[in-house]
């Protein structure tokens, strides 16, 4: 479907009860919903959240595990006008609490309710049991027109600032993110796209929007499976997948595994390193790498489906809807139908963008003659070591070069001399032996003042609590792992 000019747009489940009502929309273990189904569904459970009190404007926490019961609850609430904030399942109740309070969150919808919760009145909990999923039986229906503008979900950014930001996003940005999305990969009735990112994260949202809007079915794994053997089961066609999936998916390829229904892999381009990019190219992946930001709503350019190379490397064109510029200090700066409503803190919504309307991300880059952008680094991951800049993603590219390196995250140290000294933590086969040749690897790719002083096994790096990984959190235990081992 098209955007118009109107204000109103379809909800995409509804649109295709209507179109296909048989196609399938939804696959997991347990079931396989049509179109229509699922548009029952949804309206039914819109009833039920109404009939709770939940209406127009209303905040609505969300605390649950990836499931059909999440998807149907997203799309009821977007009928009712309710905003659905998503809500990391990893946090501890503590944070919990702090992040509904900022946001003034009404409601809270969760199997079971956070201890910390307990006595708490500031919002109403409703417990996944008391909502009665009926489905086909159900006579009322809500099925009017979403408002484009209206505020739709809040996103907590896995950013580099201590405490995350609460992104709010409006329909018409999640939507006009996947029509621009699918203009790129093409994604039919028939394609199953893996639900294989969290639905608290930007990216797993953007898989439900670009594959509803398409007809095509979303494939709920079953979590005891990993990503290659739900790629197999379910004879996926297309993924998201972030650094760490693909790397392991690689080590299955490179064992002789293949998967011949895959059609399409968009994978998160910046952290990547050019060998994997190059090792999954020349294995014939379908892959995709992409460079996107919560506040656009995920992706912002993604590499074509067949690409060069040389556009393997970079994080490709432009996708409609969406502007990019680099500024004259070399700062990514985007824009566009995509471009979130702002930050929300309590009553509070501040859109940080420039007199043009452009928004700073923080990212270094650039656009190469082809169009096509390439990624640099963060500006605030950049410290100063005896009077130089370093950028550790300068350093990862480099360390990135040697044989059977899979992952590496270089972030800095207190020095008493220099201020700030590079260390690294890397994920090779002989970490030894990368120990005994990696100064002589680096001769001529780094200057001396880059180079990291230390090297750790990523078998002691921190636990990931996210889909990314936080420099923070490597380097606060770079400072550990020194004061206990040196």
């Amino acid at each position: 479907m098209t955007p118009t000019t109107t204000e109103l747009l379809v909800c995409p489940i509804h649109e295709k009860a209507l179109s296909d009502p048989d196609a399938v929309a939804l696959i997991s273990d347990d079931y396989q919903l049509s179109y229509k189904q699922l548009d029952s569904l949804t309206s039914s459970l819109a009833v039920q959240l109404k009939n709770e009190g939940i209406g127009r404007g209303d905040i609505v926490a969300l605390w649950l595990e990836t499931g059909l019961e999440y998807v149907v609850l997203l799309f009821a609430l977007f009928r009712l006008g309710g905003i659905a904030a998503t809500i990391n399942t990893r946090l501890h109740d503590e944070a919990i609490t702090d992040s509904l309070t900022r946001i003034k969150c009404a409601y809270l919808i969760s199997k079971n309710k956070p201890l910390s919760l307990e006595g708490n009145e500031l919002f109403v909990h409703i417990s996944l049991d008391q909502l009665f999923w009926l489905g086909d039986g159900v006579r009322r229906q809500l099925t009017e027109p979403i408002k484009a503008d209206q505020r739709a979900t809040i996103i907590f950014s896995s950013g580099s600032t201590a405490k995350p930001k609460a992104v709010l996003h409006s329909f018409k940005n999640h939507y006009y993110s996947a029509l621009g999305s699918n203009q790129n990969i093409a994604l039919v009735k028939g394609d199953r796209w893996l639900l294989s990112l969290p639905l608290y994260h930007v990216a797993g949202i953007a898989i439900l929007f670009r594959t509803l809007i398409a007809g095509a079915s979303i494939i709920i794994p079953n979590k005891s499976r990993s990503t290659h053997e739900s790629l197999e089961v379910y004879k996926v066609t297309h993924a998201s997948l972030v650094s760490t999936q693909l790397q392991r998916l690689l080590q299955h390829v490179g064992k002789g595994k293949k998967y011949p229904f895959l059609k399409a892999l968009l994978v998160g381009g910046s952290a990547i390193s050019d060998s994997m990019r190059d090792k999954a190219f020349k294995e014939g992946l379908p892959v995709h790498f992409s460079y996107g930001l919560s506040e656009m709503s995920s992706q912002v350019t993604t590499t074509s489906s067949q690409p060069a190379a040389q556009e393997i490397l970079t994080s490709g064109s432009l996708l409609s809807y969406r502007s990019v510029d680099i500024d004259q200090e070399g700062e990514i700066r985007v824009k566009g139908e995509t471009l979130f409503l702002g930050y929300l803190d309590t009553d509070v919504v501040r859109l940080p963008v420039d007199e043009e309307g452009w928004f700073h991300t923080g990212d270094l880059g650039a656009i190469n003659q082809a169009g096509w952008l390439v990624v640099l680094g963060r500006k605030d991951n950049m410290f100063i070591s005896g009077g130089e800049n370093i950028y550790p993603e300068q350093v990862e590219k480099a360390l990135g070069l040697y044989p059977g390196l899979s992952r590496v995250m270089v972030v800095s140290i207190a020095d008493e001399t220099f201020g700030r000294r590079p260390v690294a933590f890397i994920d090779v086969p002989d970490f030894k032996l990368f120990c005994n040749e990696i100064d002589q690897f680096l001769v001529g790719k780094l200057p001396r003042y880059m180079v990291p002083v230390r090297y750790f096994d990523w078998n002691d790096a921190p636990e990931r609590k996210g889909i990314k990984d936080s420099r923070r959190e490597f380097s606060s235990k770079a400072e550990q792992l020194i004061k206990e081992r040196f």
